[in-house]
């Protein structure tokens, strides 16, 4: 017990630590020195004894922070000398605080509910099966069920703060001696009151204190909890869930608020209290698709208000830093509410010159270096033609212009070149490839910007000849790496006029075609090398194992039989391969896998099929089951007439309860019960045979009494209209659940028309999140209907042109007089288009046949809407030449004009021809025009 003590650490409190060789205070200094010199000498007990003598000192003195100190020191010996020291040493606490009062009784009770609260972390896996009290049981803490710990530790972090008056006027300079202090404590912490409050908060703020949610839970869900200071403490808290975390917090907060807000004096104080409190509430606002916002807009206000003191440099980083947050990529750039880059740049530049030599300046240094950081990428075709010019993707930022070499490799030696040493960096690899002579070395300038963004283009490289080459990008004529202010990139590519085509068979042979690269014609007598690299455990090194070599014919074609590693009838080999022809050369860009099973003749099986007359059972029920004895030969079913068959009972931990002995019928099902077992552990049991077996679930369950149903949503709503929402509550007996509690949500979300998707590519849509709407309860009537009403308010953020649809998702959760509880769910869908329609149309026309086309119209919520409809249908005007598809993505900025691009490289992708939603329309080839309910098909 000891031992474990010892590690859950108990009394290595967070900031009421002793440290080791604290000064001691006048008279005291030599008695601490004495029990140093015993604790080094390892004479703990008289250590300890020597301590006792402090506190019966410190006592008569009414000195507190030797009262304290000295009591550490005493637990501290204690964990060292007694068994179940954990318990004595919360004994002794809780014996102290009855005998102590003010300053010492505070620190000692918020001491307390913080061992109670480590010993729980420590410990959580042993509440997970105890049994709610409704007192507590015993004064024995390790005893406790959760609920009575944290009701504890609540308790005592409350009392701790009690004196208010007192702490506040104790500075907390009086107690050095058993701080752990930081840089500016004593600025923002300037009474004992400070100090025990924001512990208190830090135990209240964490969501394991929020473990008990009662049906009327706290939560703290108005704006105005985001408001000045002087209008958040004159919020009134009015709730039933007293031992609620975010409760108690808030709570604490509008006095430590108060508190400040009459002693403005110290305004770091205030400043640090007030952006502690936002942040709280931005981390448990329950409405997250409001919090960020809120709080940003908060931050922007406060931000004015304590211009004059040092927390404001803090402030500052914290709008500085959701900025950049806001700003990671150029979509959401672009739709931003919360300013760019350049903003955050001169947030963090005033607050450095502002507000030197503070922790709020220091971070926003850093972060001003983040914005500033250069990112460089270069990708290309892992294979080019020989002698043709090729385009290179070229990712930048915070970047103008770059340095490019072109350095051929053997590739033989590519792994020296490339594979990491022991303490090896990137930069060894880039002085390794800077000693080899390029073939090549220009300059290239980049498409000017000035967001501090994250952007891309494609270059042109002009032609290599066949070779494996490694190309360098840097932002330095010197290819040299600075983290953050230089960077270097570098990829690796085959120019070659190989290709090869893979063929995957069920068969014994791994085949493939070797090709031109340019010409798709075949290539004959080129070797194709066979290998596996295999990791060998003795030397710590990937041995290369040789497969053989295949010729390709005049079709191009290589058949390679792989052996079989093992005697089963299936085989599975990775390999890699390498072909040469003539003076060129290739390797796989990959390893290979050739899977082959051998086929075999079926072997006829006897299969058992159990069935039960249900899944789930109370215990002592009897459990009935019929049983089907066949026999699969192939795709040929049949029965077994006359076969005996045993049934094994089985518990949950698949042992035998009961076995019984079956004679099938001509029809070869049998029929058979077993009762349940009452006693033992309930849970998962098994039906058992050698042929099959069946599962059902044995457990003391409570048949549910009634259900909650929504009626359909037929109504076709606009948005901001009033929407209702009706259900109904029923007993299963057919009885109506009148004067029940109807407690509701509704949440909205978003989402956009499937034709926004045309061409088979997703454009980028805004991110939307889930809000909460609307909360609320009601009653349900005496027929046992209910009915919820909210607005379908949109969401006023996202562009209206792209006709966003909006699902309001209303649940309840209906209680009857006795407790017993059932929830519902339905969705009501608005958007800017009140119809949807849908046409379905084959994805393959025959012109000999004719073809059908379904047009359908209903309204959001999938009911038919009746409606006048036109279908038009045209030809599309496709590319004259083909383009091949592009390997990334595509750039968002052009250095390569479309004429320049056309010119080189003919066949490929500029912007954007390939989506089909890009082609013009060609002739009218035919119209329709009807009504939806007359006529939904077309031929």
């Amino acid at each position: 017990m000891i031992h474990q003590f010892k590690k859950t650490g108990l009394i290595i409190l967070i900031l009421l630590t002793i440290q080791q060789k604290a000064m001691a205070q006048n008279n005291y200094d030599s008695q601490w020195k004495s029990v140093e010199k015993l604790e080094n000498n390892g004479k703990t007990k008289d250590a300890q004894a020597a301590v006792e003598k402090i506190i019966e000192s410190a006592r008569k003195d009414n000195n507190t922070t030797q009262i304290v100190k000295a009591s550490m020191y005493k637990y501290k010996y204690m964990m060292t000398l007694e068994e179940q020291s954990e318990v004595k040493i919360v004994n002794e606490i809780k014996s102290s605080i009855a005998q102590s009062t003010g300053n010492e009784k505070a620190i000692l009770q918020s001491i307390l509910a913080e061992l109670y609260f480590q010993y729980f972390n420590q410990n959580s896996w042993k509440f997970q099966n105890r049994t709610e009290t409704a007192e507590k049981q015993s004064d024995d803490f390790q005893t406790w069920d959760l609920k009575t710990l944290f009701k504890e530790i609540n308790k005592n972090y409350s009392a701790s703060l009690e004196n208010k008056t007192l702490l506040q006027n104790t500075k907390i300079a009086e107690f050095t001696e058993i701080l752990n202090k930081e840089k500016s404590s004593r600025l923002l912490r300037p009474t004992l009151y400070d100090l025990l409050a924001n512990r208190a908060i830090d135990y209240f703020g964490d969501t394991k204190s929020n473990i008990d949610q009662p049906a009327d839970a706290f939560s703290i869900d108005n704006a105005n909890y985001f408001a000045t200071a002087n209008e958040f403490v004159k919020i009134r808290l009015d709730t039933s869930d007293a031992n609620s975390g975010d409760f108690n917090a808030i709570k604490i907060y509008q006095d430590l608020l108060v508190f400040r807000l009459n002693n403005n004096a110290n305004l770091d104080a205030l400043a640090d209290a007030d952006l502690k409190r936002l942040q709280f509430v931005k981390e448990h606002y329950f409405n997250k698709s409001e919090n960020e916002e809120l709080y940003f807009t908060a931050l922007k206000r406060i931000k004015t208000e304590y211009t004059k003191c040092n927390t404001a440099a803090i402030i500052n980083f914290e709008i500085a830093q959701i900025i950049v947050q806001k700003n990671s990529n150029n979509e959401e750039a672009n739709t931003s509410k919360v300013g760019g880059l350049k903003e955050a740049l001169a947030i963090c530049d005033e607050t450095i010159k502002n507000y030197p030599n503070t922790e709020g300046a220091t971070n926003c240094a850093a972060l001003r270096e983040t914005i500033f950081h250069k990112n460089l990428s270069i990708t290309t075709e892992e294979t080019v033609i020989p002698n043709e010019p090729f385009k290179a993707l070229v990712n930048f930022k915070n970047i103008n212009k770059i340095y490019l070499k072109i350095i051929p490799i053997n590739f033989s030696d590519k792994d020296k070149i490339f594979n990491l040493k022991d303490k090896e960096t990137q930069k060894d690899i880039i002085k390794r490839l800077n000693a080899i002579k390029p073939i090549r070395i220009w300059s290239q300038n980049l498409p000017i910007t000035d967001d501090y963004l994250d952007h891309s283009t494609e270059i042109k490289i002009d032609k290599i000849n066949k070779g494996y080459y490694a190309i360098i990008a840097s932002t330095n004529d010197k290819f040299l790496i600075d983290a953050g202010k230089e960077a270097v990139a570098v990829t690796t590519l085959f120019s070659s006029q190989i290709s090869y085509v893979t063929k995957e068979n069920n068969s014994e042979n791994y085949e493939l075609y070797v090709l031109d690269r340019n010409s798709g014609q075949p290539l004959k007598d080129a070797k194709v090398k066979f290998y596996r690299n295999e990791y060998d455990y003795s030397t710590r090194k990937y041995k290369r194992t040789e497969l053989g070599t295949s010729t390709s014919d005049a079709n191009g074609f290589v058949s390679k039989k792989m052996e079989s590693k093992s005697n089963y009838n299936y085989n599975n080999n990775y390999f890699l391969f390498d072909i040469s022809y003539k003076d060129d050369f290739l390797t796989s860009d990959q390893a290979h896998y050739h899977t082959y099973y051998q086929r075999q003749e079926p072997v006829p099986s006897k299969q058992v099929h159990l069935f039960t007359d249900r899944s789930i059972y109370r215990p002592g029920q009897t459990i009935y089951f019929k049983g089907i004895i066949t026999q699969q030969d192939g795709d040929k079913h049949k029965i077994f007439t006359k076969e005996k068959i045993s049934v094994i009972f089985k518990d949950v931990n698949y042992q035998d309860i009961k076995t019984q002995e079956f004679t099938s019928n001509e029809y070869g099902s049998f029929t058979g019960s077993f009762t349940a077992p009452t006693t033992g552990l309930l849970g998962n049991m098994t039906l058992f045979t050698d042929y099959g077996s069946a599962a059902v679930q044995i457990e003391e369950y409570k048949r549910p009494k009634f259900e909650v149903t929504f009626d359909p949503i037929k109504k076709a709503y606009n948005l901001n209209d009033k929407v209702s929402a009706t259900g109904k509550a029923v007993s299963y007996a057919g009885a109506n659940l009148d004067n029940a509690e109807v407690k509701y949500t509704v949440r909205r979300t978003a989402q956009y028309p499937i034709w926004c998707w045309f061409g088979w590519r997703s454009p980028w849509f805004p991110r939307t999140q889930e809000k909460i709407i609307a909360v609320g309860t009601t009653k349900t009537d005496d027929n046992g209907n209910f009915t919820i009403d909210f607005n379908a308010v949109p969401d006023l953020t996202l562009d209206k042109n792209m006709k966003p649809y909006f699902n309001y998702a209303v649940s309840v959760d209906v209680v009857d007089i006795s407790g017993e509880t059932h929830s519902a769910e339905t969705s009501v869908r608005v958007g800017y288009l009140a119809i949807d329609a849908d046409v379905s149309v084959s994805e393959k026309i025959d012109n000999a046949k004719e073809n059908k086309i379904t047009v359908t119209t209903n309204n959001l919520n999938g009911q038919p809407e009746p409606t006048d409809v036109t279908v038009k249908i045209y030809d599309l005007i496709e590319p004259l030449n083909p383009k091949k598809a592009r390997l990334w993505n595509q750039p968002d900025k052009f250095i390569l004009s479309k004429p320049e691009h056309d010119k080189y490289f003919q066949y490929e992708i500029y912007d954007k021809e390939d989506l089909m939603s890009n082609w013009q329309k060609g002739t009218l080839v035919n119209s329709y025009a009807f009504n939806t309910p007359n006529k939904q098909k077309l031929s």
